[in-house]
Parts: structure tokens; sequence; C-alpha cells
């Protein structure tokens, strides 16, 4: 292999691990603790944050809200021109005939999308997480 296709297939490597711990460890993570339970056992117990807790009465938010939805379509949609990046930068590198600067564009092409890739997904994760805490 070549020393770039090295790079790029470490760099994969590394961006699919991490996305693996975090689709492994994140829900457990999340669930262990309740930022909330303390407090509202306490003396304080009839505040407005503790009344709240638990409800999902708000349509914008939580996992059936309408920006979780959002994100969710976006999350796809990007996922989709992504595949669709990467695999016309993988044609144009089959078919560059070994010309230096399409294979550079067509190498810079998939490394864009897949980090692309990698940060909608860590997006996607991020505002689940927050938005279900709310």
């Amino acid at each position: 292999m070549t020393k770039y296709a090295t790079k790029f297939a470490s760099s994969l490597l590394a961006v699919m691990a991490v996305l693996l711990c975090m689709a492994v460890f994140a829900p457990k993570a999340s669930a262990v603790v309740d930022p909330l339970a303390t407090p509202c056992e306490s003396v304080n117990s009839a505040s407005s944050v503790c009344l709240e807790k638990g409800k999902t009465d708000n349509p914008l938010v939580g996992p059936e809200g309408i920006i979780t939805k959002v994100i969710q379509i976006l999350v796809i949609i990007l996922g989709i021109a992504a595949v669709i990046v990467i695999m016309v930068a993988g044609l144009s590198f089959v078919l560059s005939s070994g010309d230096p600067a399409k294979i550079a564009t067509a190498r810079n092409a998939i490394i864009y999308a897949s980090v692309g890739l990698a940060v909608a997904g860590l997006a996607q994760t991020l505002v689940v997480f927050v938005l279900s805490k709310v």
C-alpha cells in the first residue's frame, strides 16, 4: 500500500473506533448520572425544575421532538451525500490514470467526506443526548 492509502486507512479506522466507542459507552455513561435526582429529593422539591422533571409534553425537544426529527433527517441526508461523494471520489481515484493532481483531488474528497460524516454523526449524538436531558 502507498503512504497515502495507509494514512487514509488508519484515519478511517480511528474514526470508526471513536464512533464505535461512542455508540457503546455513551448510553451507559448517560444513564448513570441524573443531575436532578438529589436536589429534587431535598427540601426544594417544589421548584419548577423539579416539577417539570420527566414531563415530555414539549413538542420541540425530547426523543420524539421536532428538533430531534429535523436533526435525524439532516444527518440522513448528509450521510447519503457523503457516501455518494466517497463513491464518486473513489471512481475518480481509480480512473485518474496516475495523474498526481487527480489523485490528490480524489483523496482529499474522500478524506473530507469521511470527516464530514464523522462530524455529522457526532453532532447527532450530541443533540440527541442534550435534548433527552432537557
